[in-house]
């Protein structure tokens, strides 16, 4: 019976990895995306039968972004099956777009950081909003997935100056945080503020926040995105 299960064991084994199923490396993405997917879903109202359904199919191409093979499966998989039961044809677009991103994220940092994390915030919110039947929820979900990315981009703005990495990709991250701020302060001034008090804070205390090392900065991080989805959800 042992020789038997290890069988299955090794075989389940093998399965998984031809599939290239792994959880991405990216732990911030990762907390990312589970944010904007609850948040899309916080906003579903009667779309969230559709929202979850299409969102399962974009956590399944998650886990396999290493085979494109497999991803093309999923997307085409997704997109037919959402647009034949429920008639939206929005999903094709939307999970063609989320297959091309998970193909060209692979091709370099500089993609990754930057189309990867404007992926992980807006995907989620764009497969719950190609299920509303009227664009009535649409506002709360560009504040609130413009408030995401916002934080996104200005937690790793702040991981590059505190190990003095600055480059090219990490000034446009501080670009598209300075300009979601903006924004959400002629919307929401509230919100705004959550966003650029502890990026402040962190900027003002580099060294300390420096000292720290990856991992403790990492978790810093995860906080104050879930800080800023969480005033999000109160606020909308």
């Amino acid at each position: 019976m042992a020789v038997t299960n290890n069988t299955i064991k090794t075989r389940a084994s093998d399965f998984v990895r031809d599939l290239g199923i792994k959880v991405p490396a990216e732990h911030g993405a990762v907390v990312t995306f589970v944010l904007s997917s609850l948040g899309a879903l916080y906003l579903a109202g009667d779309a969230f039968l559709t929202g979850s359904i299409a969102l399962l199919f974009l956590v399944l191409m998650g886990l396999t972004l290493s085979n494109n093979r497999t991803l093309i499966v999923i997307a085409s998989s997704g997109a037919l099956l959402m647009t034949l039961l429920f008639g939206k044809p929005f999903y094709i677009a939307i999970f063609a777009a989320c297959l091309l991103g998970c193909i060209l994220i692979k091709s370099n940092r500089a993609v990754r950081e930057v189309l990867g994390l404007f992926g992980v915030t807006t995907m989620p919110f764009g497969l719950v909003a190609a299920g509303f039947d009227s664009s009535e929820a649409l506002p709360a979900i560009l504040i609130f997935c413009l408030a995401l990315s916002g934080a996104a981009f200005g937690a790793s703005f702040v991981v590059h100056y505190a190990v003095m990495k600055v480059d090219g990709v990490s000034i446009f991250q501080l670009v598209f945080f300075l300009l979601a701020s903006s924004l959400l302060w002629s919307v929401i001034p509230a919100l705004s503020a959550v966003l650029l008090l502890p990026v402040a804070l962190e900027l003002l205390y580099r060294m300390r926040l420096r000292s720290l090392g990856f991992k403790r900065i990492g978790l810093i991080q995860a906080a104050y995105v879930t800080l800023v989805a969480i005033t999000a959800g109160i606020l909308l």
